[in-house]
C-alpha cells in the first residue's frame, strides 16, 4: 500500500524522522553547551594549542622562526608526557682552533618520542643575539670562513608538540688563512 498524507504508516513514518532529527540536534547542543574550546598562543600570537575540555583531543602547532607552521600534531587524552628533542654538537666542537676555511656545522638530533622535529642553526662572531643560518630538519649546514677570527653557533630544536631544547652556544676559531 503507497504511503499517502492520510495514512497512518505515512504518519509513523513522519513522525519517526522528526524524533531522530530532534534527538540528533539535542545531542549536538548538549555537546556544544558542555564543551568549551581552549586557545593557547605564543608571543607571536600564533595558535600553539587548542584544547577541548571535554577531553577529546587536543591540538599542538609548530612554526619556525620566519612564522610559518611546520607542524601540526593531535594528542589524545591520557597521552604519555612529550619529551623535547635532544640535541648534540658533532663537529666542529667546542674551542677548535685547526678549522678549515670551509666547514660543515654538523649535529644529531633525535626525540624519543619520535616526534618529527624542526632545527635552527644560529652562527655569528658573538656569542649572543647570533643570527639564523639555516633551519629545517636536516643535521647540519655549510658555512664558509674567515682567517683568524672565532665563531659561535648553536642549534635549537622544536618537535610537533611544541617542546623545544636551545643548545648553549659553542665556539671555535679559524686560526691560520
Amino acid at each position: 500500500m503507497p504511503l499517502t498524507p492520510h495514512s497512518s504508516s505515512w504518519k509513523k513514518s513522519l513522525f519517526s524522522s522528526l524524533a531522530t532529527i530532534l534527538f540528533v540536534l539535542m545531542a549536538l547542543f548538549a555537546w556544544a553547551a558542555t564543551t568549551t574550546i581552549n586557545y593557547n598562543y605564543d608571543n607571536s600570537y600564533q595558535v600553539t594549542n587548542v584544547a577541548y575540555t571535554n577531553f577529546t583531543t587536543s591540538t599542538d602547532y609548530a612554526y619556525d622562526y620566519a612564522g610559518n607552521r611546520v607542524f601540526m600534531a593531535n594528542s589524545l587524552p591520557g597521552s604519555p608526557a612529550n619529551n623535547p628533542p635532544a640535541v648534540t654538537y658533532m663537529s666542529p666542537f667546542n674551542n677548535r682552533t685547526s678549522v678549515p676555511k670551509s666547514v660543515f656545522l654538523n649535529y644529531s638530533a633525535t626525540d624519543q618520542d619520535g616526534d618529527p622535529s624542526f632545527y635552527s642553526v644560529h652562527f655569528g662572531n658573538y656569542s649572543t643575539n647570533m643570527p639564523l643560518l639555516s633551519s629545517g630538519t636536516g643535521n647540519g649546514t655549510h658555512v664558509e670562513l674567515d682567517s683568524y677570527t672565532r665563531y659561535y653557533w648553536r642549534v635549537s630544536a622544536k618537535d610537533s608538540h611544541n617542546a623545544t631544547t636551545d643548545m648553549g652556544s659553542v665556539f671555535f676559531n679559524r686560526n691560520y688563512t
